[in-house]
């Protein structure tokens, strides 16, 4: 199937070139965990007490909104970095530093640029989607779209709704590898090019939806909060890595004519 075969290919360039993985993503790791060990540190400890809801309410209520949004802002631009550090070296063969990729002003404001542009094509259609859905289901019944979400319906289709916007954003990133290697283009551009191999795509975007809620529960798995924050840096580092690595071997694929084998 020539989505799996995106998914494998994409591990196993990772795989393949770890020394240069770990590199090009320092700047996302760093800043995801400077965030964490930021919600580490004010969150109560001891019995299991550090994941509980109120526990995590206390925590958002008790820092300033600055401190959060700086931290967000810097997670942010710290991905995409890495993120055009490996398009760039899978695309262009360009080797990483010591402890980080190539820093390239002009291409980095144009790479966010489009996530920006990409965020808003998703955000809008998925808030739509949503939005209908809970509309559609209380036309239903007054009070269902708690029950289904609460009951053992909730998983479906929160990996189905998942599902959908994973493969609308992928249908639409070719945007971003673009950017990342001086190439511009627009979303239409970009929807068009990957309507050749959209069930591609959609089983790609159904793989990684299941990895990351695999390696999501998997980290329920750790009572000690240590040891969670840990698995979660690793957790959070192989889904993104993954996923960055699949947009680059489609657009790879698509936009240059690279065999998925």
């Amino acid at each position: 199937m020539p989505g799996l075969k995106i998914v494998v290919l994409a591990a196993r360039q990772v795989l393949g070139d770890f020394s240069a993985a770990v590199r090009i993503s320092v700047p996302a790791v760093a800043a995801t965990l400077a965030f964490s060990l930021v919600a580490f540190d004010f969150v109560p400890r001891g019995s299991g007490a550090g994941y509980s809801p109120a526990g995590q309410a206390a925590l958002f209520h008790s820092q300033s909104l600055a401190l959060w949004a700086g931290l967000l802002l810097v997670t942010v631009l710290a991905s995409a970095w890495s993120a055009i550090g490996w398009h760039r070296h899978v695309l262009r063969g360009e080797r990483p530093g010591l402890f980080a990729p190539a820093f390239h002003g002009a291409t980095f404001l144009s790479y966010l640029l489009a996530t920006l542009r990409l965020t808003l094509a998703v955000l809008v259609p998925g808030l739509v989607l949503i939005l209908a859905i809970m509309a559609i289901m209380g036309l239903i019944r007054p009070g269902l779209t708690v029950e289904i979400l609460a009951g053992s319906w909730g998983p479906v289709m929160g990996t189905l709704v998942a599902v959908f916007l994973g493969w609308w954003a992928m249908r639409l990133s070719l945007i971003l590898p673009g950017a990342a290697v001086g190439q511009r283009w627009t979303l239409g551009e970009s929807w068009r090019e990957t309507g050749r191999i959209n069930m591609a795509i959609v089983t790609a975007t159904f793989v990684l939806v299941l990895f990351g809620a695999g390696l999501d529960r998997a980290g329920g798995l750790f009572a000690d909060p240590v040891a969670h924050l840990v698995w979660r840096q690793l957790a959070n580092w192989a889904s993104q890595m993954l996923s960055i690595a699949v947009l680059t071997v489609i657009y790879g694929h698509l936009a240059e004519g690279r065999p998925l084998d």
